[in-house]
């Protein structure tokens, strides 16, 4: 199994990581994970993670009563590769949590997205509904006054008109014959 060029940069970041928090946690100083990240050149979760680690590798030897000081170099190595295997275990663990949460993200984005998009059909479908309506109505509907017949009453209405009695008395029988078709009342 081959690692990209990248995870062996960032996996070599964490060991750095991992061994510049070492040994303040071990002399018991206080870390800051913030300076630590500054200087080695990775992101505070990194340094966050590595300390993770390096906590449970203290209180795991705590918990064994081993001192790694005391070990011979085989037990070394066996601890060693116990603590990579450890490590791959936790992070293929992680890997398969993100993996899941993000399934479960994707999930409820394309849910929402459904939804969302059958409500905007459902409001384009009334929009066709009413416009198709509208249209009918200009289509079908009685025009209540000619052309000629609404010049007449315009002119009429215009305050420049040329307004002669025969055309006043028109375009008053015109307008009042419109009236149940404009206002809808006999």
């Amino acid at each position: 199994m081959t690692k990209r060029r990248g995870a062996w940069k960032a996996a070599d970041k964490y060991q750095k990581a991992r061994a510049a928090i070492r040994s303040p946690m071990v002399a018991g100083r206080e870390i800051n994970t913030k300076k630590i990240a500054e200087a080695q050149g990775v992101s505070v979760d990194t340094v966050e993670r590595a300390a993770l680690a390096e906590q449970a590798r203290a209180d795991l030897l705590d918990e064994l009563g081993i001192d790694p000081a005391t070990l011979a170099p085989s037990a070394k190595a066996k601890l060693e590769a116990a603590k990579r295997a450890m490590t791959r275990q936790l992070q293929a663990e992680l890997a398969a949590r993100m993996r899941g949460l993000d399934e479960e993200v994707r999930q409820r984005v394309l849910a929402e997205t459904k939804d969302y998009l059958a409500m905007l059909k459902q409001r384009e479908a009334e929009a066709e509904k009413t416009i198709a309506l509208y249209q009918e109505w200009l289509n079908n509907g009685a025009k209540i006054f000619t052309s000629d017949q609404f010049k007449l009453i315009l002119m009429c209405l215009h305050p420049d008109g040329q307004r002669s009695a025969a055309k006043l008395t028109e375009a008053f029988r015109l307008f009042n014959s419109g009236k149940v078709p404009l206002t809808g009342e006999r």
